[in-house]
């Protein structure tokens, strides 16, 4: 009967069958049943101590009012404990769920460090061929002076010998002397002109004959020389140095560090030397910034305070053939052989990161992203010796100052100075098909070769164009026509799709055509052309002699700013 009327009656919040438990006495459960619902309300929405004095009893005596008082204490106390014990039970299964998560939190740790250590096993093993080779080359030389002592002999050597020798001087091979640097094959150096191919002998070479077909386009360039070999020797007795002397596995990458800007500094030094023309365009900044830092260490004034004596160029390097490019089989040896070594050292640097501290990784990947990357930039400024002697520049501008810039009517043929710079280019060809017989060429390489041609010619149409003191729009049309008819030649013959530079002198010449502030904002912002190339344009394209006056001061006040 008592069961049933708990059933029907609307409980209060919290009171359930749940929680009927055995731990409550009958006289509870009476309490619980007696409090009205209302004070089981919010307490936003419902004032107890106004709800209760509202149903003070009438009249207020003292004993009414006791009764009240115990009855309502009797309800909170009872209420209390039924919360506590409520609060009890949700706490035990709280825990419980608290020390699962945990438990899942710890595998997650275990199984992350087990990930960790895979991925850094894997990152070792994937270098392993690398360094494997490395300690092959380093022990395979067998003449070499010291292929017979023992990793301790190498490292008591290396930290015993005070010297002012150059890096490769450490473990270097007695019996390669400094004819070996750079050198190729002796067969491959000789150059007979009789072997030269007819064409080369004509008067005349075929326009349609597309002689860039012919060389050989492989797609790696893999090009080892002596010293490309010896530094990979050195890099592997480096990694047995580091191998047995883990603590100082910093400096002695540093050491191997300094072996490839060495050679770096060397390959520049040697077939930069006789650069002829302006070099400003030719470097980057970052390989300028390399080449200088590098620089800063080498002894090239007898200076006792460095100890790394600078390079002597060697007897045998002739940069003076023509028929040879002036040496250019030998830039692309020099320059490519470097390019490689760069690449295997990258190879290194993931393996190189795991044998330093967290801290000292910066300093490789500084190494990594500047000197190592620069590799390639050397390409212009070496191919650029060979090319700025393709073409005959001091008879190419005797012949542009020859031509009549000053005509009224457009020319519907080009100038003949044109077909003199295409013959010069068919035969760089020709040369340069003999070089490929010789030494691999692949496209990178072609291409910079190529476009570093295209570069000299550019600028020295440009020179040319600004020693016409007298030009007509007839003749801006002729210029126009000319260097058109060069850029179709030049990109048959070298293959390159656009040619590149050609901007250089096509916004030149159409700079003719431009109004009086547009000549000023083109002298402003063009700092690539010189005064002399600004002076001649102002000169020919301005008729009013206040706008010719103003431009020239501008243009003569850039040199002093």
């Amino acid at each position: 009967m008592l069961g049933d009327e708990v059933e029907k009656r609307h409980d209060p919040p919290g009171v359930n069958s749940r929680s009927l438990s055995v731990a409550h006495t009958a006289a509870d459960l009476e309490v619980l049943r007696e409090i009205e619902n209302v004070y089981f309300s919010s307490p936003s929405e419902f004032d107890a101590a106004r709800y209760v004095l509202s149903h003070a009893p009438s009249p207020p005596t003292c004993e009414a009012v006791e009764l009240m008082f115990t009855k309502l204490k009797r309800q909170q106390q009872v209420v209390s404990g039924k919360a506590l014990h409520l609060i009890s039970q949700q706490r035990d299964n709280c825990d419980r769920e608290f020390a699962e998560i945990q438990n899942i939190r710890q595998q997650l740790t275990v199984t992350l460090e087990i990930c960790r250590k895979a991925r850094e096993n894997l990152s070792i093993a994937s270098n392993n061929l690398t360094i494997s080779t490395f300690i092959i080359l380093a022990n395979s030389d067998a003449t070499s002076s010291v292929h017979s002592q023992d990793d301790s002999i190498y490292i008591s050597k290396y930290f015993k010998n005070k010297t002012k020798d150059t890096p490769f001087d450490i473990f270097r091979d007695d019996n390669i002397t400094n004819d070996d640097i750079f050198g190729i094959e002796t067969e491959l150096e000789q150059s007979d002109s009789d072997d030269e191919p007819d064409e080369l002998k004509s008067d005349y070479i075929d326009d349609d004959k597309e002689i860039n077909d012919k060389i050989t386009n492989c797609k790696d360039n893999i090009i080892v020389t002596n010293t490309t070999l010896a530094v990979l020797r050195n890099c592997g007795q480096y990694l047995q140095i580091c191998r047995y002397l883990p603590q100082i596995s910093l400096d002695v990458i540093m050491l191997m560090y300094q072996l490839f800007d060495y050679y770096m500094y060397t390959v520049h030094l040697f077939f930069t030397s006789d650069l002829e023309v302006a070099s400003s365009t030719l470097y980057t900044p970052k390989l300028t910034s390399t080449l200088k830092r590098i620089t800063n260490n080498i002894n090239t004034e007898q200076d006792e305070s460095k100890c790394i004596l600078s390079p002597e160029l060697p007897q045998h390097l002739d940069m003076n053939t023509e028929s040879t490019l002036h040496g250019l089989s030998e830039r692309i040896v020099a320059v490519e052989s470097v390019i490689f070594l760069a690449k295997q050292y990258e190879c290194l640097h993931s393996y190189l990161n795991i044998l330093v501290i967290q801290h000292q990784r910066m300093i490789l990947e500084h190494f990594k992203d500047n000197n190592l990357a620069v590799a390639v930039d050397l390409r212009m400024p070496v191919y650029m010796c060979s090319a700025a002697k393709a073409v005959d520049a001091r008879t190419s501008l005797i012949a542009m100052s020859q031509v009549k810039w000053d005509v009224k009517n457009v020319a519907v043929e080009h100038s003949p100075y044109v077909d003199m710079i295409v013959r010069n280019i068919q035969v760089f060809a020709l040369r340069l098909e003999n070089i490929s017989n010789k030494v691999s060429l692949n496209r990178d390489v072609l291409n910079a070769i190529w476009s570093m041609v295209s570069k000299f010619i550019v600028h020295l149409l440009v020179e040319g164009f600004s020693n016409a003191t007298k030009c007509t729009n007839g003749g801006r049309g002729l210029m126009q026509l000319d260097y058109r008819q060069l850029f179709v030649k030049l990109e048959k013959i070298s293959g390159l799709k656009p040619i590149p530079y050609q901007d250089y002198v096509d916004r030149y010449v159409k700079a003719y055509y431009l109004p009086r502030k547009g000549l000023e904002e083109f002298i402003q912002e063009r700092l690539e052309y010189s005064n002399k190339h600004l002076l001649t344009l102002v000169t020919c394209a301005c008729e009013n002699k206040r706008d010719r006056q103003a431009l020239t001061a501008l243009i003569e006040g850039r040199e002093l700013s």
